[in-house]
């Protein structure tokens, strides 16, 4: 497991760093969807606020699917 400080042997303070992560993930992602969501819904129906929104989600749901498979990587060096 490495971030900036350089490698992590405790299988806790991994797991730990990885499950904040994606508690503000989802909290980004529920963020943007509420904001898209506003858009639509006051009738700012602009084609660039749309798709630049629908491109933040893909970014964080990509994101978000690097963070999973960064579990897998988790598991299997630590057995968690």
């Amino acid at each position: 497991y490495l971030n900036e400080k350089g490698p992590f042997l405790d299988p806790d303070q991994a797991c730990s760093d990885y499950y904040t992560d994606v508690y503000w993930l989802e909290r980004i992602r529920s963020l943007l969807l509420f904001q898209l969501l506003m858009n639509v819904c006051t009738r700012k129906r602009n084609i660039l606020t749309l798709s630049s929104g629908a491109r933040q989600v893909r970014g964080v749901v990509s994101l978000y699917r690097n963070l999973n498979a960064g579990t897998h990587c988790l598991s299997d060096t630590f057995g968690v």
